[in-house]
């Protein structure tokens, strides 16, 4: 419990971190031992990496304390992939190769990729609005490819809504 120092933007931050994607409330603790020699040696086995940007929000330090565990309300958090990444993801399920989230918060945004997936699939109204679109935003300098997918917001227990897979 201590000020925020001006070091902190580097000390506390993953190797990874895209500077110009402000956002998230801490960084993702489980990628602060990465570093650029060690992502260089995965990358010289085959290991192929995707980097997206996550938002983690305050509700990742909520405690809970309701009753029973559907009681429990989550703050949102926001994530943005590339098409492209989604086609990594995609491609590496389809050869059979592992998709390793670092993280909680990536293992959160592999789910919730899922269940916007699963959204689009069933979705029945063409009078609602598409669930995933793709927006450029050429104007970025990020690393990150130039489009974007958004995917709106996966509710809470949206997931137990649906019915399950054949």
């Amino acid at each position: 419990r201590r000020a925020a120092e001006a070091a902190d933007t580097l000390r506390y931050q993953t190797v990874y971190a895209a500077f110009e994607r402000t956002g998230s409330v801490a960084a993702p603790t489980a990628g602060l031992h990465f570093t650029p020699d060690l992502l260089s040696a995965l990358k010289s086995k085959g290991v192929k990496t995707s980097m997206v940007a996550l938002h983690v929000g305050a509700g990742t330090f909520k405690p809970v304390v309701a009753s029973t565990i559907s009681e429990h309300e989550m703050h949102a958090e926001r994530y943005s992939i590339s098409v492209g990444q989604i086609e990594e993801i995609v491609a590496s399920l389809a050869d059979g190769r592992p998709v390793i989230p670092v993280g909680t918060t990536s293992a959160r945004t592999l789910e919730s990729l899922y269940w916007a997936a699963r959204r689009l699939g069933t979705s029945q109204s063409a009078a609602s609005p598409p669930p995933l679109s793709s927006k450029s935003s050429s104007s970025s300098s990020s690393p990150v490819a130039a489009t974007v997918v958004s995917v709106g917001h996966v509710q809470q227990w949206e997931p137990y809504s649906y019915p399950p897979l054949d």
